[in-house]
């Protein structure tokens, strides 16, 4: 399997949508995550296993969704991965969203 690009929604430090591409071009097929500290490099890399594995044993759902989506009463996030993998097109999504009509403070036990 080949990423091709992985999109976030109001994942951890990823507010609103954010896409990263990862084009291969030729004989060039690494792609090299830099940037400075607290911008997303980690929250990256734990969106990937996120949308491939489901949350950790002991992690709170409710904390992977933006803090600044939260205090606008968005309470959904989600991680998408684009790949291809035998000529074909795929999509792995994994998304977090209330139960149902949630009213008032929402805790952990209101998303899934």
């Amino acid at each position: 399997m080949i990423i091709d690009s992985i999109r976030f929604y109001n994942y951890r430090a990823y507010y609103d949508e954010v896409e990263f591409s990862l084009p291969i071009d030729g004989e060039k097929n690494v792609s090299i995550i830099f940037a400075n500290n607290d911008v997303g490099k980690s929250c990256f890399f734990s969106g990937i296993l996120f949308c491939l594995y489901g949350e950790k044993d002991g992690e709170s759902l409710l904390d992977l969704i933006n803090i600044n989506a939260q205090r606008e009463g968005v309470y959904r996030a989600s991680v998408s991965i684009f790949a291809t993998h035998e000529g074909k097109k795929i999509e792995i999504t994994r998304v977090i969203e209330p139960r149902g009509n949630v009213q008032g403070q929402l805790s952990n036990k209101d998303v899934h």
